[in-house]
């Protein structure tokens, strides 16, 4: 794990990506790169969150999305990828978002189930990524 004072620890792994790139303007940026033959990436970006937006989270109820929750955090993620009539699933994006700690974190790459476990491991450490629950979904 990586940390800075403002911020919270950064892990250096995410599933089987390693961080290749943090960039830090009023947020952290960071990128996972899985040096494999497939090449894929992990983008995360962390930004401070006020105890007002803290009240208030993005609509659960957006098409093509899903919401999981682990203890007592709701994860809502969009879930174009799960379009099966998009000729191009490879350029889509999953998109997690929670709140933990006073920050917002967004998840974002093609591979769902490593979003999922990379976040159950890295943020949620108490847990196994079988207390992850499926709250919603909506298609």
């Amino acid at each position: 794990m990586k940390s800075h004072p403002n911020h919270p620890k950064i892990p250096v792994t995410f599933g089987t990506h390693t961080l290749t790139q943090i960039h830090s303007s009023g947020s952290i940026d960071v990128t996972y790169f899985d040096f494999s033959p497939v090449s894929n990436y992990v983008y995360l970006t962390v930004d401070n969150t006020s105890a007002q937006d803290q009240k208030y989270f993005p609509n659960l109820a957006l098409r093509n999305s899903e919401v999981w929750q682990i203890g007592d955090t709701p994860i809502p993620i969009s879930r174009p990828g799960f379009d099966e009539n998009d000729a191009y699933p490879y350029y889509k994006l999953y998109k997690a978002m929670f709140l933990k700690d006073g920050f917002t974190f967004t998840v974002q790459g093609r591979d769902l189930e490593l979003i999922k476990s990379g976040i159950v491991a890295n943020f949620f450490p108490e847990n196994d990524y079988d207390d992850l629950v499926l709250i919603s979904s909506v298609v």
